[in-house]
C-alpha cells in the first residue's frame, strides 16, 4: 500500500466522520473539552452560525472552502479549521440538534433547497497533525485575512507557546510565535503575558462582580494596559523579566478589573457606567494618575471621578486657578438668573453662608502662606 504525503485532499469525507474541535480558540475556555451538543449550542448563540446557515441551504456548500482535519485513532476527523461550516451543515442536515434558536434553526432547513439536503461529505485537507496547521491558522486569523479578537489570538498564541516552545523562556518563545504570525515581538509577549493575566481574573471568578464573564471580557484593555508604565508598575507586572508575572499584585489586579467593570451604584440597568472606560483615553489618564502620589491618592484612598483625580497631575497653581475661575462662572451664571427665578430653594441661604465660609477659609489660608493681607476686603474681620 502506497504511504500518503501530508497534506492530502479527500473530497467527500462523511459528515458523520466529521467532528468538532472542542479544544478550538474560538471557543470559551469553559467549553474546553465539553460535548458536541455544548459546542453546537454555543455556535448558535455566539456565532454567525444561523446566516452561515442561510447560505448553504440556498446556495449548497462552496467546495473550495475545504475543512483542514486532522484524522484520529479512532477513524474519524478533528476539524481543526472549518467547525462553524461543519455546525451548518450538521444543523442543516439534522435541525433537531439544535437546543437554541431551535425555532429559527428549523425555519431556515424548511426554507433551504431540498436538492441539497442532506449534505452527506465535505472537502477536506487532511494533515498529520494538528500542529501542521497551526502555521497556517497563525496568518490566516492572527494576522491575516480572517482575524480573530484579540483574546482569541492571544490564547492562541498561548496554546502555541505551551505545545511547541514550553521550554524556551518568554523572549525566545515570543522571537519564535513572531516568525509563525509575521508580526513584532513585544506585541507577541504583550499578548502572552495579557493572556496569562486574564486567566488570573477567570480562575479568579472575576473578582466576582457582578454580570461580568468571558464573554463580555474585553481583552483589549489588558494588551492597552500592558503598554502603559504607570499601570504596569501598578499591576507589578515587569515585561522586561522572564516571569512576568512574578511580583503580580492581585489586590491592585482586582482594583484595575473593579475600575473597567463594576458598575457604579447610580448606574441604570440598561446603561452600565463604570468609573474608567476601556478606551486609551481614559487609561492614558489612569496611567498619569497612578505616576502621581497625590493624584494616586485620591482616585484610590478617595474614590475620586477620573478626571477630578487627573487634574491632580497637572501644575497645582493651575488647577487652583481653574477651579475659582470655575466657581466664579457658576456664580455669575446663578447672578443673571435671579431675575427669571419664580420660587427661590428653602436653603438657599444656608448655601450662600456656606459659599461666603468656604471663601473666607480660603482668603485666611492665602494670607497664612503668603502673609501678605489686603485691605479693604469684603471679607474683612
Amino acid at each position: 500500500m502506497t504511504k500518503k504525503t501530508y497534506p492530502y485532499y479527500e473530497k467527500n469525507i462523511p459528515i458523520e466522520n466529521l467532528i468538532l474541535d472542542n479544544e478550538n480558540p474560538r471557543l470559551p475556555d469553559y467549553l474546553y473539552g465539553k460535548g458536541e451538543d455544548k459546542i453546537i449550542e454555543h455556535m448558535l448563540l455566539e456565532e454567525s452560525t444561523l446566516e452561515l446557515m442561510q447560505a448553504i441551504g440556498e446556495k449548497g456548500f462552496f467546495k473550495g472552502e475545504q475543512l483542514l482535519v486532522v484524522q484520529e485513532q479512532s477513524g474519524n476527523y478533528k476539524v481543526v479549521e472549518g467547525n462553524r461550516r461543519l455546525t451548518s451543515v450538521k444543523l442543516l442536515n439534522d435541525p433537531s440538534l439544535a437546543t437554541a434558536q431551535e425555532g429559527l434553526v428549523n425555519r431556515i432547513h424548511e426554507g433551504a433547497d431540498k436538492t441539497i439536503l442532506p449534505i452527506e461529505g465535505l472537502p477536506c485537507m487532511v494533515f498529520e497533525k494538528d500542529e501542521d496547521i497551526h502555521d497556517y491558522l497563525g496568518y490566516r486569523h492572527v494576522t491575516g485575512i480572517q482575524p480573530w479578537n484579540l483574546k482569541q489570538k492571544a490564547k492562541y498564541l498561548s496554546y502555541l507557546r505551551n505545545k511547541n516552545f514550553k521550554e524556551l523562556n518568554l523572549d525566545d518563545a515570543s522571537n519564535e510565535l513572531r516568525k509563525i504570525i509575521g508580526s513584532k515581538k513585544p506585541v507577541v509577549k504583550r499578548y502572552l503575558v495579557g493572556y496569562d493575566i486574564y486567566s488570573i481574573i477567570r480562575d479568579n471568578a472575576f473578582f466576582k462582580i457582578k454580570g461580568l464573564k468571558e464573554e463580555g471580557f474585553y481583552f483589549s484593555y489588558i494588551a492597552d494596559s500592558l503598554g502603559r508604565s504607570s499601570i504596569t508598575e501598578y499591576l507589578g507586572v515587569d515585561l522586561d523579566s522572564d516571569n512576568p508575572l512574578e511580583g503580580l499584585n492581585l489586590k491592585n489586579l482586582e482594583n484595575w478589573t473593579e475600575w473597567l467593570y463594576e458598575p457604579l451604584e447610580s448606574t441604570s440597568k440598561r446603561i452600565k457606567k463604570t468609573r474608567l472606560k476601556g478606551k486609551s483615553g481614559d487609561l492614558n489618564k489612569l496611567n498619569s494618575i497612578l505616576a502621581h502620589d497625590v493624584a494616586r491618592e485620591y482616585f484610590i484612598e478617595k474614590s475620586a471621578t477620573l478626571d477630578d483625580a487627573y487634574s491632580y497631575t497637572d501644575d497645582f497653581d493651575k488647577v487652583f486657578k481653574d477651579s475659582i475661575l470655575e466657581s466664579l462662572g457658576y456664580i455669575e451664571k446663578a447672578v443673571s438668573l435671579i431675575g427669571k427665578v419664580k420660587e427661590f430653594y428653602p436653603t438657599l441661604d444656608d448655601d450662600l453662608r456656606e459659599i461666603i465660609r468656604i471663601s473666607r477659609n480660603i482668603k485666611t489660608n492665602k494670607d497664612s502662606v503668603t502673609n501678605n493681607e489686603f485691605d479693604g476686603d469684603e471679607f474683612g474681620r
